[in-house]
């Protein structure tokens, strides 16, 4: 939402009833604010919004509307409303927004919070790798050959690549042994003047074999979804043996005006 309608809450409440009539039952709405100065008016905006059971996940940006990104998000401050919309919607997914850097800091915002997730932007922006459990990887040697590769394979819009590759950055901590910081200036500086794909190539060692790297990426969400279905066998017969039903989604209210959507589902970790 625009932070403007976080002075308009009716408004913004009525904006979220009329997304959830217009759009199909089963897909998700979903709503990202801010905090208001005061925890009794971002909590009472919360109750609003959590009331009109049009949305399934609320993200809250721990930062008031005039705050900054060089000012610390207040992530304590999502205590409280998570504790109410566990009492209004135990359904509901709040997620948590600002300053979280990787994956382990997500971690640690979910158990100070009690959140459902994170969602990470500017650190995903900045390395991609921070979803991985674990250190973010060299940008150098690892993110941005493979990057640039697999946008040259989609013929992705070279000055869409060239802004992305721009933002790509990772702590001296990982770079491999050897590697000069020489290299990391004239890389830039290369990709400051490079007018197509084929001008990174000298420093990246080719700009083919996207497909390979596509191949990579597929591989990783084959597996992903493989443990989904296993995970949901295993309720399945866990449910059996507890002769209970597996958790599922409720059937749709009648009396209800709008049409209601499906609770959304979170790996344990962090949201992109």
């Amino acid at each position: 939402m625009g932070a403007a309608l976080l002075s308009t809450p009716d408004l913004l409440c009525d904006i979220l009833k009329a997304i959830r009539a217009a759009v199909p039952p089963q897909v998700s709405v979903s709503v990202k604010i801010r905090l208001l100065p005061t925890e009794e008016e971002t909590l009472a905006l919360v109750r609003k919004i959590v009331e009109t059971k049009a949305v399934r996940a609320l993200t809250v940006h721990c930062r008031t509307r005039n705050m900054r990104m060089r000012e610390a998000a207040m992530v304590e401050k999502l205590i409280p409303i998570v504790k109410l919309c566990r009492e209004l919607d135990p359904e509901l997914a709040v997620l948590q927004n600002g300053d979280c850097v990787d994956r382990a800091a997500a971690m640690g915002v979910r158990k100070l919070t009690g959140c459902d997730s994170v969602m990470i932007a500017t650190a995903a922006e900045s390395n991609l790798s921070c979803f991985l459990d674990g250190p973010v990887v060299d940008a150098a040697t690892e993110l941005i050959p493979k990057y640039t590769r697999l946008a040259h394979y989609f013929d992705n819009s070279w000055g869409n690549s060239k802004h992305c590759l721009s933002q790509f950055k990772s702590p001296p901590s990982v770079a491999p042994p050897g590697a000069k910081k020489s290299a990391k200036k004239e890389f830039r500086a290369t990709l400051a003047s490079a007018k197509t794909y084929a001008n990174l190539s000298e420093f990246i060692g080719g700009i083919e074999g996207g497909e390979e790297v596509l191949k990579e990426v597929e591989e990783v969400l084959a597996a992903r979804e493989q443990a989904k279905d296993v995970s949901r066998l295993l309720e399945v017969v866990q449910s059996d043996a507890q002769g209970t039903e597996p958790a599922g989604e409720q059937p749709p209210s009648p009396s209800s005006t709008i049409p209601p959507a499906p609770a959304l589902q979170f790996e344990p970790g962090v949201a992109s």
